[in-house]
């Protein structure tokens, strides 16, 4: 049972939010970064040795066991910089996050190097990545791979690349960040990591993909592998404006109508077409057909939505900047589909859904 017995100290509005295996974290308006969940691989982060404690001798292997913590908890290490959090990422057990002045910290299981320090040890509290002199502005992780997009637009990638999913030309693992030279000359201002494949987004719109191909994750029109970056051509016409990585399907809203495209692997019925087909291609989720989307995401076994209230925030336009800060969410309802339990989907339910279902009594803080 955890001790966790810390009152909430703060009230503010949610800037970031992301999820993990077992672990969540959120980047407040304030600049923290709250973390809960599983703590087991020292994905939360928690830990703390101050100054005089490491003068006298304190190293990381005196700290007690970690222990789940079950409700919102600031990160120590990262409050005592004094530099606000921009952006983070949770992977299945390890964390990234960026600071307002482009650092990256990482912490949790070192496996495959994907902590970015150079070697494969785990680390408990978080530790800044090396980016030589490199401004970041966002992260991502997927289970054993992690990736930024610098304030210039380039995309580094590191850790487990066994599917060629760091998109560096072989499937050989990295423990450093290292420049995804296929992308240079095509500034970024995201990216997002799924289990086995990467997926790309440019200042203009442009996704490009590469990894592991199965299902047609990579938007291909095949289920073949690519070591390096290839435009997802069926796309070219529909600028995006947001992408994101399940497991093992993509998604993606265009800057036109904040309309929703999804590809991959279609179990449980995570592609939202009403079936669980895989689909080699983008395929327009019809559903949504009259709505705008401003947000989508997608994990293991579903994926979720935010829809835009019309009334109070207009679409916004595509960003060309790349070095582009990640911005607040409008308020939003949210729907979801798929999954196997009834907790995925935050609704009256214990079957899967091959549909999106709006999800009950729930929109977002404004």
């Amino acid at each position: 049972m955890s001790k966790d017995t810390n009152k909430r100290t703060v009230n503010t509005k949610k800037k970031i939010i992301s999820s993990g295996l077992g672990h969540s974290i959120i980047v407040l308006e304030s600049g923290d970064l709250v973390t809960f969940g599983m703590a087991r691989q020292f994905q939360l982060g928690l830990d703390y040795i101050k100054d005089k404690e490491r003068r006298n001798g304190k190293t990381e292997s005196d700290l007690p066991d970690p222990v789940d913590r079950h409700s919102p908890q600031v990160v120590p290490a990262l409050k005592a910089l004094g530099d606000r959090m921009a952006n983070a990422a949770a992977g299945s057990s390890h964390t990234l996050a960026v600071s307002n002045a482009g650092h990256v910290y990482s912490w949790g299981s070192g496996a495959f190097g994907k902590l970015g320090h150079g070697d494969d040890i785990n680390v408990r509290i978080p530790r800044q990545v090396e980016f030589k002199r490199k401004r970041i502005a966002r992260v991502a992780c997927g289970p054993d791979h992690s990736a930024a997009v610098s304030e210039a637009g380039e995309v580094l990638t590191w850790g487990a690349g066994s599917y060629g999913n760091l998109g560096h030309g072989d499937n050989t693992e990295v423990r450093t960040p290292k420049l995804v030279e296929s992308l240079l000359g095509k500034p970024c201002i995201s990216v997002a990591c799924g289990s086995k494949h990467t997926l790309a987004l440019t200042a203009y719109g442009a996704v490009f993909s590469w990894g592991y191909g199965g299902g047609g994750r990579l938007g291909c029109g095949d289920t073949r592998g690519l070591f390096r970056p290839k435009l997802v051509e069926f796309l070219k016409d529909s600028p995006c404006i947001l992408i994101s990585a399940g497991e093992s399907h993509s998604l993606c809203i265009t800057v036109e109508r904040g309309q929703c495209y999804t590809w991959g692997v279609g179990d449980y019925g995570k592609l939202g077409h009403g079936d669980t087909t895989p689909q080699l291609l983008p395929r327009h989720l019809e559903y949504f057909r009259q709505t705008c989307l401003t947000w989508v995401a997608g994990g293991t076994f579903h994926s979720v939505r935010a829809r835009a209230n019309p009334h109070l925030v207009p679409r916004p336009a595509l960003r060309a900047a790349p070095h582009t800060r990640p911005r607040t969410p409008a308020p939003a309802s949210v729907s979801s589909w798929a999954a196997r339990p009834a907790t995925r989907l935050v609704a009256p339910t214990t079957s899967s859904r091959t549909t999106p279902l709006p999800t009950v009594h729930w929109s977002a803080p404004g």
